[in-house]
């Protein structure tokens, strides 16, 4: 049981946090490691499955993995001839990181989290990109979606999606992208793909395509998150983004009813609505 709970506490985390520490090292690193961080944040992840069931789990389990996929990359990096360049950062990056006390850093690593993480959406919403490949690279990178919710969400084949993904990765990396929140003229049209992407997740979890629950809240709480951190900028304040925040906790509000104790759909009309959430 307890194993089961791990496993489902790093999946979690797969989901959830995965997003958050690449995005962190992305900009730390650069985009042209992203598939190196990609593959160390994956190391990280099964490193956790492994050894978290035999060893109590960390009082902050995305500072762990933030810091084994970092120290991973850095084993990595340091066999290659660009190291050096990065040795300014990476020691500036360490000491925010440890030289400060808990409490300080990981409410200094929060903030830092989130506001790397909005800045991930807009890098895998540049004009570079096909707007095809820019929904597939939000919604691989940030949100956690697997190819195959992937391919679900947007009517595709899988390895369409695959295929897609590696050209919009191989884009990504040559250009080395900043990290940044646009501003001028180039905002509005990646705020409305960063906006479409949130609304297929949020659908996703309002009426999920894989595993054997109708709905996935957790999806949905993931929307809302995001779509939240887009409002606490005050770049992203638009009405466009309030509307779409207010369409998606008027559905979650009901999320509680739409399922009986069976897991199957009940109408609307026969919803409890005293059970809704005010």
């Amino acid at each position: 049981m307890e194993t089961q709970r791990t496993e489902e506490l790093v999946e979690h985390f797969f989901r959830h946090e995965a997003g958050k520490v690449t995005a962190h090292l992305t900009r730390t690193f650069g985009s042209h490691h992203f598939d190196l961080i990609e593959d160390s944040v994956h190391d990280a992840l099964l490193k956790a499955m492994q050894t978290w069931p035999y060893n109590q789990v960390p009082d902050n389990p995305t500072a762990w993995i933030l810091q084994t996929a970092r120290n991973r990359l850095l084993d990595v990096l340091r066999r290659q001839t660009n190291f050096n360049s990065k040795q300014q950062d990476i020691s500036a990056f360490t000491e925010q990181m440890y030289g400060s006390t808990t409490e300080t850093r990981d409410v200094a690593l929060d903030a830092e989290l989130e506001d790397d993480q909005l800045k991930m959406m807009f890098v895998c919403c540049h004009p570079l990109l096909t707007e095809e490949q820019q929904i597939i690279m939000t919604l691989k990178v940030l949100c956690g979606f697997s190819k195959y919710e992937i391919a679900r969400a947007l009517l595709k084949k899988d390895e369409t999606v695959a295929k897609a993904y590696t050209r919009a990765r191989s884009k990504f990396q040559k250009a080395a992208i900043a990290p940044e929140v646009p501003s001028g003229d180039a905002l509005p049209e990646r705020l409305e793909t960063i906006l479409n992407v949130l609304y297929l997740l949020f659908n996703e979890g309002y009426s999920a395509t894989q595993g054997e629950d109708l709905i996935r809240a957790d999806l949905c709480v993931e929307a809302i998150r995001l779509i939240n951190i887009m409002l606490n900028n005050p770049f992203c304040r638009k009405p466009e983004v309030h509307a779409l925040a207010a369409l998606m906790y008027f559905h979650a509000s009901r999320l509680a009813t739409r399922t009986d104790k069976e897991g199957r759909l009940v109408p609307l009309q026969e919803q409890d609505r005293t059970a809704w959430d005010a």
